[in-house]
């Protein structure tokens, strides 16, 4: 979800975002990145065309996705500051006993680490806490977004995810980024409303953006804040 034509594609078994930047250009290219998939195309491609072009390459797409987000994440130092619902804490490490922990307390992110652990221990901890935290807070915005439009998914599961917030697929199930545990509320309604309205609209139509307006009046200025929102391997 950022600037410019925005679609969504089934690769992989599963519903992809990815964003369409046109120019004055004559061939097509395919960019993947920390922000996503991109299509560079030109102003008279059609999207059968871009389509055809990202199934061409669909293992290419998302091994690229993968490489991406195995390379992201911010660096595990001393007072480096993580995003934990939508506000910053600073990140502190002290002795442990078994196994590494992360917790967050008066105002500071622990990790607690084994004798002997080091990154690799640090980075599950972190994982392991904001795993913990998104699905916590996916479970109270679903029970809130379900209960406002009626609409409920047959399954709802926080995963990693490349390049996206949350996905819909085909089948009614969603899948949403275990990152949203970096947003505030309010964002992380918007990204579960999202979803929940491609139960009904399984595209970006008009009537899709109608269906979410008439839940939620303000998604623009919601949308925004997701769009300045980090994005890494840890959130």
């Amino acid at each position: 979800m950022s600037g410019g034509e925005e679609r969504r594609i089934r690769l992989g078994g599963e519903e992809l975002p990815y964003r369409v930047d046109r120019g004055r250009r004559k061939y097509l290219y395919l960019c993947v990145g920390p922000q996503g998939v991109t299509v560079k195309a030109g102003m008279r491609t059609s999207v059968r065309e871009i389509e055809a072009a990202l199934k061409s390459k669909e293992r290419w797409v998302l091994k690229k996705l993968e490489e991406t987000e195995r390379r992201r994440g911010p660096a595990l130092r001393e007072g480096e500051l993580f995003p934990v619902l939508g506000e910053y804490f600073p990140l502190r490490f002290c002795p442990g006993t078994k196994r590494a922990e992360a917790v967050l307390r008066e105002g500071t992110l622990w990790v607690s680490l084994p004798p002997g652990g080091g990154e690799a221990e640090a980075s599950r901890a972190l994982e392991g806490f904001y795993r913990r935290t998104a699905q916590e807070a996916a479970e109270k915005s679903l029970r809130r977004m379900c209960g406002l439009t009626g609409l409920a998914p047959k399954e709802a599961k926080v995963k990693k995810l490349s390049a996206s917030w949350g996905r819909c697929s085909a089948d009614g199930k969603i899948s949403l980024s275990l990152q949203l545990a970096a947003c505030p509320e309010p964002v992380i309604d918007y990204v579960v409303l999202h979803e929940l309205c491609h139960l009904r609209e399984m595209n970006h139509s008009a009537a899709f953006w109608a269906l979410v307006e008439r839940f939620m009046p303000d998604w623009r200025d919601r949308r925004e804040r997701l769009r300045k929102m980090p994005r890494s391997g840890q959130p």
